[in-house]
């Protein structure tokens, strides 16, 4: 476990580095008036937790002493595999959902291709009442869009906007 905490810290120390002071700063707008919040705060605040939080782990896994072959993982125990073809596949699935709610947020709108998306994981993870997943799937992206644009003032994508 310590080589993917290691890796993990190793990969999102730059990540982090890189939304702080490229992304972020590059694709947001400065605020409206001198009173408001800039809208780079709160993602600015979040990655900056996110590399501070990985420096620590970072930290950690190197100042610890390295495990004795054949020792078990302190937290998995004998089932710390590490990385196989089912962790593989995971990944592939969600770097494919990502991409395709991505695509449909900028072409679609955020209301349908949340819906889409909601009820197919609530499918994917074993929901199999239809009106659950129908109520669920619409309802909750309304709301969400409701209320991103009544308390934030910000509308979601959307290509009737």
């Amino acid at each position: 476990m310590r080589k993917t905490h290691i890796g993990t810290a190793l990969f999102f120390i730059p990540v982090a580095l890189i939304c702080v002071f490229w992304l972020i700063p590059a694709n947001t707008v400065p605020p409206t008036s001198a009173d408001d919040i800039s809208p780079r705060f709160v993602p600015t605040i979040a990655m900056a937790v996110i590399g501070f939080y990985s420096l620590i782990l970072l930290i950690r896994e190197w100042r610890a002493p390295k495990p004795e072959d054949g020792e078990l993982d302190e937290e998995f125990g004998a089932e710390a595999t590490g990385v196989d073809a089912r962790v593989l596949l995971n990944t592939l699935i969600l770097l494919v959902v990502s991409a395709l709610t991505w695509l449909g947020m900028n072409y679609i709108g955020f209301e349908p291709t949340m819906t889409v998306l909601i009820a197919v994981v609530m499918y994917y993870v074993g929901a199999r009442n239809w009106l659950t997943i129908g109520l669920c799937a619409v309802i909750a992206p309304i709301v969400l869009s409701l209320c991103t644009f009544h308390f934030f003032s910000t509308e979601l994508p959307g290509f009737w906007k």
